[in-house]
């Protein structure tokens, strides 16, 4: 038996509604800039003013949404403040530091939901601005050592510093020497660049073994954290050894020794111990030999102590 059928007609008349999504009016911009110094968690960054779009109904619920990442608030950067005084205004506030080092821009998500839970979304854009807030500190800090008697112009050490901010020139170390200590600056030069030290004199370890040379570590812009338009600065005492040449004689601070044995003296009995005395304290190691008037070899020296 063939299917049966029949058709009538039906007018769908098609009405507003009145279930509608919020939508935002007012806002900051799609992009602002903070500084990571800024500790003003008081004042707004941002405010937004949004409509329910419900007739007779202005109720309005703002959300600032968590991401997974630190770009995207998962740690609570900021806040999102309802206004009392106006429900369909919000305010978005700093929360705690920024550190331009570990974040460098942030995608904030505000919604907007009414009543009949339909959402608006905004996004906000945050660029973190670096600031000059660190100062320079010294990797090496070894102490530098050069022979005595070398040519001006000689290298005594290195030294190196590293600057924790994230943008040139603030991160740019630079290197000086004290000028609180005028004579060593007579006496020492360093590259600002590379922080190569050299001399600029002649140095004699028997007059001086050691020199203590301040160097100043420099960044390249004035500092945020003192604001006295000077840059970040950290100076650092360096020990500068002279080291010892083997460029004087030994001497006997006595012209003659006399001494006198007995004739039945055993072999190998101890007669007089000679010293003798070098200026050079580090390059040289003093021995003694007898030179002559040993008739018969009756007599030996030990060769390190002097003793006869």
């Amino acid at each position: 038996i063939p299917p049966k059928s029949t058709r009538t007609d039906v007018t769908i008349d098609v009405k507003e509604s009145n279930n509608k999504p919020p939508r935002f009016r007012q806002g900051p911009g799609a992009e602002i800039e903070l500084s990571e110094g800024n500790t003003d968690y008081k004042t707004p960054i941002a405010s937004y003013t949004a409509d329910s779009q419900i007739p007779g109904d202005p109720t309005l619920f703002f959300e600032l949404l968590t991401g997974r990442t630190e770009q995207t608030n998962k740690g609570n950067t900021f806040r999102a403040v309802q206004d009392i005084d106006n429900q369909q205004r919000v305010h978005i506030y700093l929360n705690k530091p920024l550190e331009y080092e570990k974040v460098q821009s942030y995608t904030l998500t505000l919604q907007v939901h009414n009543k009949e839970s339909l959402v608006a979304e905004a996004q906000l854009n945050i660029k973190v601005k670096d600031e000059n807030n660190k100062s320079p500190i010294f990797t090496n800090i070894e102490s530098g050592a050069v022979l005595e008697h070398e040519p001006p112009g000689t290298v005594v050490m290195a030294v190196s510093a590293i600057d924790g901010d994230g943008t040139y020139p603030k991160n740019r170390v630079t290197y000086s020497i004290s000028n609180k200590e005028p004579e060593m600056l007579e006496k020492f030069a360093i590259n600002p660049d590379t922080g190569v030290i050299t001399t600029k004199v002649e140095f004699d370890r028997e007059e001086k073994s050691y020199y203590a040379l301040t160097i100043i570590a420099s960044d390249g812009e004035p500092s945020s954290l003192l604001n006295n338009n000077k840059p970040n600065q950290t100076p650092y005492k360096f020990k500068i050894n002279i080291k010892d040449k083997n460029d004087n004689p030994p001497y006997f601070p006595q012209q003659m020794y006399r001494a006198e044995v007995p004739e039945d003296a055993d072999i190998g009995s101890k007669v007089i111990e000679v010293k003798a005395k070098d200026l050079d304290k580090e390059a040289s190691l003093t021995t003694y030999r007898i030179q002559s008037g040993n008739l018969g070899l009756a007599f030996s020296i030990e060769e390190q102590t002097g003793f006869i």
